[in-house]
């Protein structure tokens, strides 16, 4: 294939050229006044949100961009979210005809997944920036609508995007300030939970006009001009960053295997390299070698494919930063339309994340093949989830679940810990009473797993166990990968692999049922969920965990006898002669 049919991605360069010299405290000050205003739109989402997923799971991302579809401010929510909805947007404005069609107080929605990069669930609406009748940006929030009329909440089967749901490539939900209705009940007529649904959309609307409004403040604090200076300031420092970063990495070409069981409709398991070159300060990823797109829901279309490869290096430069465009600027991304990572219309992508994000942790492994000591072992495979729609006894219908995370790899100086994949690492647990009282469920247990730890100096973050009862019929859709073996989290510099993940349904029966892989799988009353999330990798050799180490793990129960005596022999002897 030659160049010119691949598709190539990289964040525009600097602007600064021509700039007054920098006021480096006004530039921390805007910055900051800006996240400061992401922030705020997050508060808006969490305090006016209806479902658990949004509220709780935080499965949701606020960000505001300038006038050229750049990332200038964001809240820590999902990052692969924040760092790909800019191509929404500007797909968005070019279906109304370029940005001199928008007006004051039109909203936006656009959910086509080769825009977003993303399944239709995980919905854009943003609101152009206006100053002085010129826009200046666009203040986004991208959120996991939990229904859109797809043949499952989250199905595992579907064989092209129609079966996916209901889109929206840009159409004003709101025009001029006023809620469009038509368009608004017409999708609220073809979702299962309306009544939660339309919570959740006008908790949306609602922090996207805060961010307009705030934004529109911190202009009209400093002048445009200077704020836009100020912008191009820290375009420019975050990448120096990042450019500092990968100098210090060996030039050359890092390779890395790695893959997903299945394509959710046949049995055929999927194996995929993936590939980075060096050259300098800049990163490039390459995907043309990727499978052909399958017929099965694991394609990730190419908004999200870019967007996971942008957020590797800032993770590792700088992880205590918001990222911004200019942390972008040193990837280049290089995709394949046809492929797994850059599929093509009607190609179904409802599971897009699952082939993305053990490509992400497989960069890290082919890093630390040549820059030794950089980056952690692998997480405990990828999330797994569940969700689930029934009526309640009084007749109303409802939906619940979420993504659930893992052991996570362990790093070059601690052990690993739990939670979810770095591009989600926005998301948190909900109280146990939220979820009884939201989702129908009675919780049964919630736990770390003892002996699922991948062994090392260092060992990776546990297994997570989560059993729960409903208390009416559901049906439940669920996706549980690396679940055969033949792909566990690896371990590094002699640390070994985690464990696999697993889910199954005690029917009231008494029958046990497979549900590693599930669209609309019908769970009566009265039925236990009962899944296993997988434990991460370890790091260094077992032989070398400290002694103090293994002992507190027997005593918190993390690890039993049988285990240290396979992995930390001689440990546990000293532990018994002490």
């Amino acid at each position: 294939m030659t160049e010119r049919e691949l598709s190539v991605y990289q964040a525009e360069p600097s602007r600064s050229a021509g700039l007054p010299a920098e006021d480096k405290i006004l530039t921390v000050v805007v910055r900051q006044a800006l996240n400061s205003v992401a922030q705020q739109m997050k508060r808006t989402v969490i305090r006016t949100g209806y479902t658990l997923v949004i509220t709780e799971y935080l499965d949701f991302a606020v960000s505001l961009y300038d006038r050229r579809f750049r990332l200038i401010g964001q809240a820590q929510t999902m990052p692969l979210f924040v760092s790909g909805m800019n191509f929404a947007i500007k797909n968005a404005v070019q279906y109304h005809g370029g940005a001199e069609n928008l007006k004051p107080g039109d909203l936006m929605m656009y959910n086509w997944p080769y825009g977003t990069g993303a399944h239709g669930n995980d919905s854009v609406m943003f609101e152009p920036i206006f100053h002085e009748s010129e826009i200046v940006g666009y203040s986004a929030v991208k959120i996991h609508i939990i229904d859109i009329g797809g043949i499952a909440l989250y199905p595992s089967d579907s064989t092209d995007v129609f079966q996916e749901g209901t889109f929206f490539r840009g159409e004003k939900i709101y025009k001029e300030g006023r809620l469009n209705e038509e368009l608004y009940n017409f999708f609220m007529n073809n979702v299962r939970v309306p009544n939660i649904v339309d919570g959740d959309l006008k908790a949306q609307a609602a922090a996207v006009k805060t961010g307009v409004r705030e934004t529109q403040q911190v202009i009209e604090r400093y002048g445009l001009d200077v704020f836009e200076a100020c912008i191009e300031h820290f375009l420019d420092h975050g990448e120096a960053q990042v450019r500092e970063y990968i100098k210090g990495l060996p030039d050359g070409i890092y390779r890395a295997e790695t893959g997903v069981d299945n394509n959710g409709v046949t049995e055929d398991p999927i194996r995929f390299e993936v590939e980075m070159r060096i050259e300098g300060s800049e990163a490039i990823f390459d995907y043309s070698g990727a499978p052909d797109q399958t017929m099965g829901p694991y394609n990730c279309p190419m908004p999200s494919t870019v967007a996971g490869s942008l957020l590797l290096f800032p993770a590792l430069a700088c992880g205590h930063e918001s990222p911004n465009e200019g942390h972008f600027r040193p990837a280049k991304i290089i995709t394949r339309p046809g492929s797994i990572y850059h599929p093509i219309p009607p190609a179904p992508c409802f599971l897009y994340a699952w082939p993305f994000l053990p490509a992400m942790d497989n960069f890290y492994r082919a890093i630390d093949e040549k820059a030794p000591g950089r980056v952690p072992a692998s997480a405990g495979g990828i999330g797994s989830s569940a969700l689930y729609h029934g009526i309640d006894k009084s007749g109303k219908p409802w939906a619940g679940g979420t993504v659930r995370g893992n052991g996570k790899g362990a790093m070059p100086t601690r052990d690993g810990g739990i939670g979810p994949h770095i591009t989600m690492a926005g998301q948190v647990y909900s109280a146990i009473e939220k979820v009884e009282a939201f989702e129908h469920v009675v919780v049964l247990e919630t736990d770390l797993v003892r002996d699922s730890s991948g062994a090392g100096t260092f060992r990776g973050g546990q297994a997570l166990l989560f059993r729960w009862k409903v208390l009416t019929d559901v049906m439940m859709s669920s996706i549980v990968e690396w679940r055969t073996g033949n792909l566990l989290a690896w371990g590094l510099h002699g640390g070994e692999a985690g464990t696999i993940h697993h889910c199954t349904v005690l029917m009231p029966d008494g029958q046990r049922v497979d549900a590693n892989k599930e669209s609309n799988l019908l769970v009566p009353e009265g039925s236990i969920i009962e899944m296993y999330t997988g434990g991460g990798g370890g790091y260094g050799d077992p032989a070398e965990r400290a002694v103090e180490l293994v002992r507190r793990d027997l005593v918190e129960e993390r690890i039993s006898r049988e285990y240290a005596q396979k992995h930390y022999p001689e440990q546990l002897s000293t532990i018994d002669r002490d």
